[in-house]
C-alpha cells in the first residue's frame, strides 16, 4: 500500500526520503529511526502549536506568572539586576558625601587606555541617582507584577 502525505493508506506513492510541498523531507512511519528528528518533528510542532494557542488564551495573570517563571528559571533577570545594582553601587562609591562635581571617565581608566575614546564622558552624580532611581522602579514593577500575578 502507498503512504499518502498525511500517514493514510492510498493515493500517491510517497517513499522515505521524499519531499512534501515545502520541500521538507518526508519519511514513512517504519523508517522514524533513520530521521533525523526521529519522526517527532510533526507530534512537536502539534504539541508547541497547541501549547501556543492555550497560552495566548489564558488569563493575562497566568500569562505574566509563566513570563516570570521562564525568567527565573533562566536566571537572566537575577544576574542582570545583580550585575546592574553592583556596577551602580561601584560608581556611587567615587563620589564623596555631598558631592557634586563630575569625575571624567578617563581619570579612571588605567594609563595604557586610550584617552581619546573616554575623553568627553564624566560620571556625573546626577546621572548615577537617576540610575538608581531607574532601577528601583523596575524592582517596584517588578514587586507589583509578581504580586499582582499571583492572585
Amino acid at each position: 500500500a502507498d503512504l499518502t502525505p498525511d500517514g493514510g493508506i492510498g493515493g500517491k506513492a510517497m517513499a522515505a526520503g521524499s519531499r512534501d510541498d515545502n520541500g521538507n523531507p518526508m519519511y514513512s512511519t517504519d523508517d522514524y529511526e533513520f530521521a533525523p528528528d526521529l519522526g517527532l518533528r510533526g507530534p512537536m510542532r502539534q504539541r508547541l502549536a497547541f501549547d501556543e494557542a492555550e497560552w495566548h488564551g489564558d488569563t493575562l495573570e497566568r500569562r505574566c506568572q509563566d513570563m516570570l517563571q521562564r525568567v527565573d528559571r533562566s536566571g537572566v533577570w537575577t544576574v542582570g539586576t545583580t550585575i546592574g545594582a553592583l556596577v551602580l553601587a561601584g560608581i556611587d562609591s567615587f563620589f564623596a558625601v555631598g558631592d557634586t562635581a563630575p569625575i571624567p571617565v578617563a581619570d579612571l581608566t588605567p594609563a595604557w587606555f586610550p584617552g581619546v575614546l573616554v575623553r568627553a564622558v564624566a560620571l556625573d552624580p546626577a546621572m548615577v541617582d537617576s540610575a538608581e532611581s531607574t532601577l528601583q522602579a523596575v524592582f517596584l514593577f517588578e514587586f507589583v507584577l509578581r504580586a499582582w500575578s499571583a492572585q
